[in-house]
């Protein structure tokens, strides 16, 4: 039998967090669940899920309800009835979720030969945290593998994780592999995507084509052939895409953008399809007290009671954007369950998530007649006022954050008025800004400051203020701020826009995971980071550049996206903008650029000439420092000549602690 190796990885650890390891095949989902819970130390239960995010497959162990649990975009198939040979051979990752203990990217890294191979499951390597997530020994895991998770071949054995693991308690150790894997598929279920997606061949004789001849009609250019509006055309597209999801509905359903009707969805019938852990989970978040020993109808009823109090509802509403309240208001307007466009379904996402509307199998939506009811009650002139002055100063909060760490209140003010489009004195920034929970506001107020609250300890916001100096502040505007606090990152900046194109296309990171990385380098970018951490951030993502010529593409590349990055200790500025505001270089004088590590130095050498054309002088040299080096000229049998070699503040420290020279033995120059 063959092996294959994963890197199973904690989601969001920075640094990373992972543990590569060695799993035989012929084994289903539900072993591999066994395993993986094994391998990651999480309390034995299950409630996991693997996520094929690619293949559209999310896989679980079945339950009488688990048609009503589908994901609409995803395919249901059972984890006992289904053998991990056939993805694990096809895909290049997954997803791995345990229920309390988090979310895990696995990477399929390769598939071992059956000379290779062992019988059991086994850790090859690991990098933990102890303050984050400390693993157990190796061997000691291990170990309890190879005794307890031994993989015997033999028969299909589709058996449920808790038939396996009653088996495990008894002392009969081991699992059973299947020489011949085969799954079952009785209780698969297609999702409504993969549903539509079958049907849709029906229509592209008839309903497509037109469309097709349409579109082109409308977006190329008759003469020169080239399309005239590409963010128009992507907009079309999107359009054309949700006509024609109509039809197929149509077709399919009988249920059409005419055919709309009252489908009498509530409150309570939606927190009914939740488990009671997550009622419980709900009710906490709601401050509800002495619900321990409620029953599932008696916490959804809680629940339900809850939310639609007037004054609960215009709380929990108060961070909704514009769109989003315009969307909310359409959907009540039509009064009826209706297909929201391509435009409004995410709009109303956080709507869904605070229970106030309620979405179908088929993706229509329908406001609850009690959730009306409420709504017009709290819908004054002064709720819309108050709430949009809490979306925005949430906004402006979080900019403050980034931008500055602390601020006069004055400058965050200056912002807020920005947004608003009318002025704010201190009295109502102040009223305002206590409309926010304190475990919701990523600020204090202290005095004429406002802080953040990740500069606190310490007083790191003094040091902060006192580095940036007497510079000014940048106030964005309210479209900036928006990018910002949507996507963690500016996503509609063309620099950041090009860096993400690169690390697709060139680098040939998977979508998902280059955009996970984008607020990620952003943040380092911001807080002033410099090229070489960038780079240990793609070494400990295990990311290689393929060639030389990818590499200085890429530098060249990351200059640029630094250039034009707001950053924290400029209050905003990005250098660009900082070099522009310095005073102008007296004639005959040119501005230096002095490097920081071998690399740049590296770099500058390359560039002087170009450099030197824009009135830029390059000094490769300054900031090196000369250190005693001993080379072997005529190789190790020949004689040591001493000698001496360049170290600049952010090369790797000679003495082989692992740190920067400026942060090691170069404190001491």
């Amino acid at each position: 039998m063959k092996n294959y190796q994963l890197k199973v990885i904690l989601k969001n650890s920075k640094p990373p967090l992972w543990r590569r390891c060695m799993i035989p095949s012929g084994i289903t989902f539900t072993q591999l669940g066994i395993i993986l819970e094994k391998i990651l130390e999480c309390v034995p239960n299950d409630v996991y899920e693997f996520e094929f995010f690619q293949a559209g497959i999310q896989l679980r162990e079945w339950s009488e309800d688990e048609r009503e649990l589908t994901n609409y975009n995803f395919d249901y198939r059972s984890s006992s009835d289904t053998y991990i040979d056939s993805l694990l051979d096809q895909e290049k990752w997954f997803t791995f979720r345990v229920y309390e203990d988090g979310e895990f990217r696995v990477e399929i890294e390769k598939c071992m030969s059956a000379s290779d191979g062992v019988p059991y499951p086994y850790i090859i390597k690991q990098k933990g945290d102890p303050e984050i997530l400390a693993w157990t020994d190796l061997e000691r895991v291990n170990a309890d593998m190879e005794k307890y998770l031994s993989v015997r071949y033999g028969d299909p054995d589709y058996r449920s994780f808790g038939e396996i693991t009653a088996e495990l308690k008894k002392g009969n150790y081991g699992l059973k592999g299947a020489l011949n894997p085969s799954d079952r598929t009785e209780r698969n279920i297609k999702s409504t995507s993969s549903t539509l997606g079958e049907i849709s061949d029906l229509l592209l004789d008839s309903y497509s084509k037109k469309m097709a001849s349409d579109l082109v009609d409308q977006m190329v250019d008759q003469e020169t052939g080239e399309i005239r509006d590409r963010e128009k055309a992507a907009e079309l597209f999107a359009e054309a895409g949700m006509r024609m999801r109509q039809e197929i509905r149509s077709r399919l359903f009988g249920i059409s953008g005419e055919d709309e009707e009252i489908r009498g969805g509530n409150v309570t019938g939606v927190l009914l399809g939740w488990t009671k852990e997550e009622l419980r989970q709900e009710a906490k978040s709601l401050n509800l007290t002495r619900i321990s020993s409620l029953t599932k109808g008696q916490l959804a009823e809680r629940i339900k009671n809850e939310i639609l109090k007037p004054e609960v509802m215009e709380h929990r509403m108060l961070f909704l954007s514009d769109e989003e309240i315009g969307a909310f208001e359409h959907a009540l307007e039509k009064g009826c369950c209706y297909l929201p466009d391509y435009k409004e379904q995410p709009l109303l996402e956080r709507l869904y998530d605070l229970l106030y509307i309620v979405v179908y199998w088929d993706d229509y939506v329908e406001v609850p007649a009690e959730v009306i009811r409420v709504y017009e009650e709290i819908n004054t002139p002064k709720f819309q006022k108050k709430r949009r002055s809490v979306f925005w100063m949430n906004r402006c909060l979080k900019m403050v954050e980034a931008f500055y760490a602390v601020a006069p209140i004055s400058i965050v003010c200056r912002m807020l008025q920005n947004c608003l489009g009318y002025d704010v004195n201190r009295e109502t920034f102040i009223k305002i800004f206590r409309c926010i929970p304190h475990e919701k506001n990523p600020c204090v107020m202290r005095g004429d400051w406002v802080i953040c609250k990740e500069a606190l300890p310490n007083e790191l916001y003094q040091q902060i203020e006192k580095s940036q100096g007497d510079k000014e502040y940048y106030i964005p505007d309210p479209e900036e701020i928006v990018d910002y606090c949507e996507n963690s990152y500016p996503s509609k900046d063309p620099m950041y826009q090009k860096l993400l194109w690169f690390l697709i296309e060139k680098l040939e990171i998977d979508p998902e995971e280059a955009l996970e990385l984008m607020p990620v380098f952003w943040g380092h970018i911001s807080m002033g980071d410099v090229p070489s951490d960038i780079m240990d951030i793609l070494e400990e993502e295990g990311i290689v550049m393929p060639s030389e010529e990818a590499f200085r593409e890429f530098m060249a590349l990351l200059m640029d996206v630094i250039n034009h990055t707001r950053m924290l200790p400029n209050r905003g500025f990005t250098p660009l903008e900082m070099v522009e505001r310095m005073p102008r270089v007296p004639k005959g004088k040119r501005p230096t650029i002095v490097p920081m590590s071998s690399m740049a130095a590296d770099l500058l050498r390359e560039s002087q000439e170009e450099l030197s054309r824009i009135g830029l002088h390059a000094d490769p040299d300054a900031n090196a420092v000369e250190i005693p080096a001993a080379v072997m000229p005529n190789g190790a049998k020949g004689k040591i000549v001493s000698g001496s070699r360049k170290i600049y503040p952010n090369d790797p420290c000679p003495c082989g602690s692992g740190k920067k020279y400026k942060k090691c033995c170069g404190r001491k120059k």
